[in-house]
């Protein structure tokens, strides 16, 4: 039996949350099937350094390059933390039966 999974983690501005300092918080969303959870970056950008169609920050900007590299970094510590979980599930079915 194989199950397939859609998997996806992208990032969104929080535009609801805006700080004294007129920065927005980077929020990362992440999809597991149909099913969606919001995660805080712990990272946050002024409005007009975002690009809405990349999801990441201007490369031109300041601190872009800092922004960018931990947003690809959380994106590829969640999608390996998503294939162990979901290897290790297909360990345990196969070793079950």
């Amino acid at each position: 039996m194989i199950n397939s999974h859609t998997f996806n983690v992208l990032f969104w501005l929080k535009k609801t949350s805006v700080r004294r300092d007129e920065t927005l918080p980077i929020y990362a969303r992440i999809y597991l099937d149909s099913t969606r959870v919001d995660l805080s970056t712990k990272q946050v950008i002024l409005e007009e350094d975002w690009c809405e169609k990349s999801k990441r920050a201007f490369k031109r900007r300041k601190n872009a390059s800092l922004i960018n590299e931990e947003l690809d970094a959380m994106s590829s510590n969640l999608k390996k933390a998503y294939l162990e979980l979901k290897d290790g599930y297909a360990f345990l079915f196969i070793a079950f039966f």
